[in-house]
Formats: structure tokens, C-alpha cells, sequence
């Protein structure tokens, strides 16, 4: 049986070395560190919420599945504590660096790769006149690289004869890849 180490770290400097935490006194991130006698380790980090502050975070997030394209998405979660005003939430996506509000929804899709920011709001009843904005920025949306590829042709030997081949050298984007040439065949070298 293998013996693991464990170390906790959240915020306010937050450190623990024990394997289960409890009582924490603050809602954020924790980020778990497992290391075993191999000395491999495994990082999980947990969002704690306190359930006496209005708190947002990421819920989900999905890159661009392929270059140039907009398949990028991000959600955005929060808890409001018991006892806070039922009032409306509003949601503001734009870019970090700024520009035009691309989603006012909780979740932001078609998004190219880039950086990211949102900001959920809502109006507290007891201050009429301010309404509470929360934000995540520097939400990152990656793109995998362009696909690229070169040829090395090897020239049929006789007239006629069909030993010549196309050898297919292809790198970036998201493997696994699939292949079609145009005489309609479907494997990587022909």
C-alpha cells in the first residue's frame, strides 16, 4: 500500500498537511496537493463556499475545439446566503481587455480563444442606490494550433507500376485525425 502525503493551501494563507480539512473559516479556492512515496503528485483544488457572502465562480469552462474557431464557452455560478434580497441577477461577459458585452447570460458561448471577464451584479435592497458587482477576470479560453502537414511523394518506379506512395506528415490541432484525399481515400498515407 502506498503512503501519500497531503497539503492544503486556500486563501488568507491558508496551509494544512492533514488528509480532510474541516472548519475552515473562509469561502475560496483550496487546492489539494497528494503526493505519494514515488514522489508523483495529483492537484485537485475545491471551491468552498461562505455561506455568509454572495460568492461567484466558474462552474464550467470549454476550450476551442479547433484553430480559429468559436466553440469556446464558460459558465458562471454563485450563492446568494439565505436572508439576501431575491432581487434579479445580471451577467456581463466581455473581453478583459474591454469592448462589447457578448453574453448577458450565466453562460458565454461561441467564444474565441482569449481572455476573458464577467461581471454578475445584483441590486441590494438595503442600499437602493448600489448595486454589488462581482468579477471574475482572466477567464482563459485556449485554442489547440493549426493543423499543418507536408507530403513526401515517392515516384512510381516503371512506367505503369504502381509502387509510388504519398506519405503524409501531419502535426498540430487535436489528434486523433482523420484523413480524405482527394482520389477518396481515407488513410493517412496512400
Amino acid at each position: 500500500p502506498a503512503d501519500f502525503s497531503y497539503n492544503w493551501v486556500g486563501p488568507n494563507s491558508y496551509s494544512s498537511a492533514v488528509e480532510d480539512i474541516s472548519g475552515l473559516n473562509d469561502g475560496g479556492d483550496y487546492t489539494l496537493t497528494v503526493t505519494d512515496n514515488a514522489g508523483c503528485t495529483q492537484d485537485k483544488t475545491f471551491n468552498v463556499v461562505d455561506e455568509q457572502v454572495f460568492s461567484i465562480w466558474i462552474s464550467s469552462k470549454t476550450n476551442v475545439l479547433c484553430n480559429g474557431g468559436n466553440s469556446g464557452s464558460a459558465t458562471v455560478s454563485y450563492f446568494k446566503p439565505s436572508g439576501f434580497p431575491e432581487n434579479p441577477i445580471s451577467y456581463s461577459w466581455t473581453l478583459s481587455s474591454g469592448g462589447d458585452v457578448l453574453s448577458s447570460t450565466e453562460t458565454a458561448s461561441a467564444l474565441l480563444a482569449g481572455t476573458y471577464k464577467v461581471v454578475v451584479t445584483y441590486d441590494d435592497d438595503n442600499d437602493p442606490l448600489t448595486d454589488n458587482e462581482h468579477i471574475i477576470d482572466n477567464i482563459q479560453i485556449t485554442q489547440p494550433t493549426a493543423i499543418t502537414g507536408s507530403v513526401t511523394p515517392t515516384v512510381v518506379s516503371c512506367y505503369n507500376g504502381s509502387d509510388g506512395k504519398a506519405v503524409l506528415t501531419v502535426s498540430g490541432g487535436t489528434p486523433p485525425y482523420s484523413y480524405l484525399w482527394s482520389s477518396g481515400h481515407i488513410s493517412k498515407d496512400i
